[in-house]
């Protein structure tokens, strides 16, 4: 079953090579995002911390 989920996965990545505008589309939102992903997977910080990183209040 697990060798069926990473080909599905595999073939879905591949995929997205084939689909420029959609790679572009997911790339560009995590660019775009980046400084609020880091945010929220940052362990170091509570989320009290986090919350006020969003609202621009550091």
């Amino acid at each position: 079953m697990d060798n069926d989920f990473k080909d599905s996965v595999k073939a879905r990545l591949w995929d997205y090579k084939y689909t420029p505008f959609l790679s572009a589309y997911v790339f560009s939102w995590l660019y775009w995002n980046s400084k609020l992903i880091l945010i929220f997977t940052s362990s170091k910080l509570s989320i009290e911390k986090k919350l006020s990183c969003c609202r621009g209040e550091m």
